[in-house]
């Protein structure tokens, strides 16, 4: 398992449905300090890759169930089970 990897997609995924999650209930402010913190990862980003990371942000699917999916699909075969605890872990802490 390389960790940096699979953390840095994994980190971006979470801001992602946190600043859509926090736009969605009215917190713009909050929403928009996260969107800058998604947008300060990338290197000099240009007025298209911000445009682009708006249209990702805002517009990709938000379901959790299909959030869990994209979450499962970066991480390597894991154990049934071990998946959810490991989530709730990081939930908590």
């Amino acid at each position: 398992l390389d960790l940096p990897e699979v953390a840095a997609p994994l980190r971006r995924l979470l801001l992602e449905q946190k600043c859509c999650d926090l736009h969605e209930k009215g917190h713009t402010q909050a929403a928009q300090e996260v969107f800058e913190e998604i947008a300060a990862e990338e290197p000099q980003p240009s007025t298209q890759d911000l445009e682009s990371l708006v249209e990702a942000v805002m517009f990709q699917d938000r379901d959790r169930h299909a959030v869990l999916e994209r979450v499962d699909s970066l991480l390597p075969e894991l154990p049934p089970r071990r998946l959810p605890e490991l989530l709730w872990q990081a939930v908590r802490y």
